[in-house]
């Protein structure tokens, strides 16, 4: 019996299939080439039709795919482009409702959520703007006759000795209940300007150290001063600035009565900050976020105070371009910061000075070249 075999070989160059064997236990091999060049080339005609033809598949499955999803997804994408109009403030933007299906029963209900909301929004800012022309109207019809109580008061407060023992208690109540009435009417006032836009900044080169040094003098004596051994000096405005810190502290020392409190300046590249700290008892986290509200009352228990002190200082920390951040601080206490950018630096040569007005008891900054 014979064997047969098979190899595939490059003869003369030539790949080939060679078939060969023995007839027989003794007979002649017998070998066979066969030339498989056009096998190859039709293998590889065959391997590049495949491999067009899954490429063409491909392509036409990632158009069709695309092309379901971009219908499926197509009021999911008017949604969101309604979503960030609303964000911007247009209240007019909807879903286009094209279909009966599940997408177009949730276009409706987007649709009638925005028309809550818009009515929502529009509502409040009625009552608003309502809300700010009663306090406008308010403080302007009270202007002249809290003038006038305070001329009284003034008199009256002059002449107290004069009283009897048992009135002069009285008298005093009077004085003092007198000057808060003033006070929240000049909250109000202010508040008035700001929602009629009337309020004007103006910037001059201000030593915040120093500013922060009389401003603590005349509002909390007992505060510690923690300021760096540089000069700080930004544009900005002073009365402004002063108002904000003394607010600040008025609010420290209203709130934490006989703690510690402390004012700190930092001072960047970028900015600087102005932190006034206290160990009081803080603020109710759910409570926090809401300090700088108008007429708002963090213990609503607590007698005395309009509410309008922080309110005033968020206000002017706004129109200087900066902010006001508070938190509760670790181990009791609040800490509200004042963040300012700083602006162009001071000239060469022109050193800030803040000269007391003994008229007024306000601060009002100059410079070197502004004093004779």
């Amino acid at each position: 019996q014979g064997q047969i075999a098979y190899s595939w070989q490059t003869v003369a160059g030539i790949p080939s299939l060679v078939v060969g064997g023995r007839a027989g236990g003794t007979g002649p091999e017998i070998y066979l080439v066969h030339d498989v060049r056009p096998i190859q080339q039709a293998l590889e005609q065959l391997r590049l039709a495949l491999g067009v033809g899954a490429l063409v598949l491909t392509l036409v499955a990632v158009v069709v795919a695309r092309l379901v999803a971009r219908g499926v997804l197509a009021p999911v994408d008017e949604a969101s482009r309604a979503a960030e109009r609303i964000e911007r403030g247009d209240l007019s933007a909807r879903v286009p409702v094209t279909s009966s299906d599940e997408f177009g029963i949730w276009a409706d209900r987007f649709n009638r959520m925005a028309d809550s909301l818009e009515d929502t929004i529009l509502r409040l800012e009625a009552a608003q703007t309502q809300n700010r022309r009663f306090v406008a109207d308010v403080a302007h019809e009270l202007r002249t006759p809290v003038a006038a109580l305070v001329a009284e008061a003034s008199l009256m407060r002059d002449h107290l000795e004069a009283f009897p023992a048992e009135a002069r208690r009285a008298g005093e109540l009077v004085v003092h209940d007198i000057g808060r009435l003033r006070s929240l009417v000049e909250d109000l006032m202010e508040l008035s300007r700001f929602d009629a836009a009337g309020e004007e900044v103006r910037v001059a080169p201000i030593d915040v150290g120093r500013l922060i040094r009389d401003t603590a003098a005349a509002r909390h004596r007992d505060a510690v001063l923690e300021l760096p051994d540089d000069r700080v000096v930004v544009d900005t405005d002073p009365r402004r600035l002063e108002r904000i810190l003394g607010n600040l502290l008025d609010n420290a020392r209203e709130h934490a009565p006989g703690a510690l409190v402390v004012v700190r300046l930092r001072a960047t590249a970028a900015e600087i900050g102005i932190a006034v700290l206290d160990r009081g008892p803080g603020v109710p986290a759910d409570r926090l976020g809401r300090i700088f509200e108008r007429f708002f009352m963090a213990d609503p228990s607590r007698r005395g105070g309009s509410g309008l002190g922080l309110a005033i200082a968020a206000e002017n920390a706004t129109l200087l371009g900066g902010r006001l951040q508070a938190h509760n601080r670790e181990g009791g206490g609040l800490e509200i910061e004042l963040s300012l950018p700083v602006t162009q630096p001071l000239p060469h040569g022109d050193e800030p000075a803040i000269l007391r007005d003994e008229a007024d008891g306000r601060s009002t900054p100059t410079s070197s070249r502004d004093r004779p």
